[in-house]
């Protein structure tokens, strides 16, 4: 006879499945953390192609998930840890027969793989991220530091690239951007075309090559940064013509790039005073048709000739066709301060819970990322429409140099520069608006700006074969990309916490302005200082503007 069971056992779990098969009984819920799932860390990372932006799959920077060009740090870091791939040996005379490792000037990371954009924005993390320790708290010991009876060397610099030194023809050489490399006895200038990380990388107190010839903004920014020695630093103004040798000339103008940025005309003198070789280092630069203009006024008439234009090819191809900057900032300008001022935001039911006489009154900010400089012009034109100053962290010494006399506080500014970083999503934004400026989001409008050319393309531009680029050339130079209000309604997103539009605003030449100033000046040959490994592509391009360069600049003014 089966023992009766009291209610307390019929109820109990484990008897109502005892028994049962183990289909029927009841399964426990299983953690995230019981499943197999590789973390960040331990994904895989691809191999990367030595060519990282191409005409039929251009970098876009709604493909990158990140604000700038490539501007979300996890992104940055994961390509600069990246394998080195070895490039192809090309380039003119042996020009690039060795293309030399570009390192991380913090980090030491190589970034001769990454495009311009990417190792600004790797360097200017490094600039801004707390020294790393290890896992247990202990401070790290430098390399160059003895630690007991050990003592480490240290890493042996690299030969100067031909690519880099300017020579003459009385056999003197100097160097242009180049100051992470090896000490050559027989170069004592060295010249800085302006304050990016990837040109000045190398650059430190102690750094004793040779003495630096930089714009007066430069010189400030470099002397702030490293306490680099004064007595070292030559200031050349625009404009004007300064021996740096017996024989050797330099006349800097405004590159049209970030504040201080400059172009060097290079030229070498006889005896007799004639001029017998030019050069031209554009460093990073912005071409514009008034800079073709200002460089014909200090070429002598009988002698008109460019032997060599060391050339910023950033964006040396077809489909980078973004507008011009001065376009980019009055539409921009145009859009944030009446349309997006004056536009009713939509109601939500947070706008009736603020209707009480004691809310605050909302106000609004327009955020602009930039680098650690550049990308000012932007943020000033704003400022200026809106009668207002633009606002900088504390922590960007740099920057308020830059900007001397047209900063104000958090409280009172209207528009702030920001690091691109903080525009990557709203969580970020908050953060900003919570610590920087003391006001919570719900009490703010904001629009965030992202300014990069890297957001502009034609991503359908096919090759033009080389028996018509002479004509693609001719017909180019007149080309002007359109732009208009209609791009940000595009980029609209109802009911988001923060707007975010990205616009094509630029502080390098496009590919039209690239082939304008080359048609505009006679010259022998062009040396690329960027994208190196893509060299017999640019040079078809190269020869086809030397061809055409019996057009003038005057006539596309």
């Amino acid at each position: 006879m089966a023992k009766r069971r009291s209610i307390i056992e019929l109820q109990s779990i484990k008897y109502r499945y005892q028994g049962r098969s183990p289909q029927n009984a009841v399964k426990k819920q299983r953690k995230l953390n019981e499943f197999d799932i590789p973390s960040a860390r331990t994904l895989p990372v691809k191999r990367p192609c030595p060519i990282i932006n191409d005409a039929d799959n251009p970098i876009l920077l709604d493909d990158v998930g990140g604000p700038e060009e490539v501007e979300s740090s996890d992104e940055v870091e994961e390509m600069a840890c990246r394998e080195t791939v070895e490039r192809k040996d090309v380039g003119p005379r042996g020009l690039f027969e060795a293309r030399a490792e570009i390192a991380c000037p913090i980090c030491g990371v190589d970034l001769s793989l990454l495009e311009l954009y990417a190792r600004e924005a790797h360097c200017d993390l490094c600039l801004g991220a707390p020294p790393a320790r290890p896992q247990g708290g202990s401070k790290v010991n430098s390399p160059k530091k003895q630690t007991g009876d050990h003592t480490t060397t240290p890493r042996p610099r690299r030969r100067l690239p031909a690519y880099k030194i300017l020579e003459f023809t009385n056999g003197h050489k100097l160097v242009v951007d180049g100051f992470n490399y090896e000490k050559d006895d027989c170069i004592k200038e060295y010249f800085l075309s302006h304050f990016h990380s990837d040109h000045y990388q190398g650059l430190k107190k102690s750094w004793g090559n040779g003495e630096v010839y930089c714009s007066y903004i430069t010189a400030q920014l470099l002397c702030q940064k490293f306490n680099f020695p004064r007595e070292l630093v030559h200031i050349l103004n625009n404009g004007e013509r300064t021996m740096v040798h017996d024989r050797i000339s330099v006349v800097p103008l405004d590159a049209n790039h970030c504040p201080g940025a400059q172009i060097f005309l290079f030229q070498e003198h006889d005896g007799a005073g004639r001029i017998v070789k030019q050069i031209i280092h554009t460093g990073d630069f912005r071409a514009t048709d008034a800079m073709v203009v200002e460089l014909e006024k200090f070429l002598p008439s009988s002698n008109s000739v460019i032997d060599e234009i060391y050339l910023d090819t950033t964006y040396m191809k077809p489909n980078h066709t973004h507008p011009t900057q001065q376009t980019v900032v009055d539409v921009t300008s145009s859009f944030v301060t009446e349309d997006w001022y004056s536009k009713k935001r939509p109601r939500t039911v947070m706008d009736f819970a603020r209707a009480t006489p004691a809310a605050p009154e909302r106000r609004k900010m327009v955020l602009v990322g930039s680098y650690v400089i550049g990308k000012e012009k932007l943020a000033l034109e704003i400022a200026r429409r809106l009668d207002t100053s633009v606002h900088v962290q504390n922590k960007n010494k740099l920057r308020q140099i830059v900007l001397d006399g047209q900063m104000g506080d958090a409280e009172h500014s209207q528009v702030h520069m920001v690091p691109l970083g903080i525009l990557r999503d709203d969580a970020a934004i908050s953060t900003y608006l919570r610590e920087e400026c003391r006001v919570n989001w719900l009490n703010v409008d904001v629009i965030g700006v992202v300014p990069t050319g890297w957001t502009f393309g034609n991503r359908y531009s096919t090759s033009v074969e080389i028996g018509n680029k002479c004509e693609y050339v001719k017909g180019a130079v007149t080309f002007e990309s359109t732009f208009d209000k209609s791009w940000f309604s595009g980029q609209e997103t109802p009911y988001r916490k923060f707007q975010i539009y990205k616009v094509p605003y630029s502080e390098h030449s496009n590919f039209v302005e690239l082939l304008r100033f080359l048609c505009a000046l006679q010259w022998e040959r062009v040396i690329p200082t960027v994208n190196v490994n893509r060299y017999d592509e640019m040079n078809e391009w190269f020869q086809a503007c030397k061809k055409s360069n019996a057009l003038s600049v005057r006539g596309f003014m």
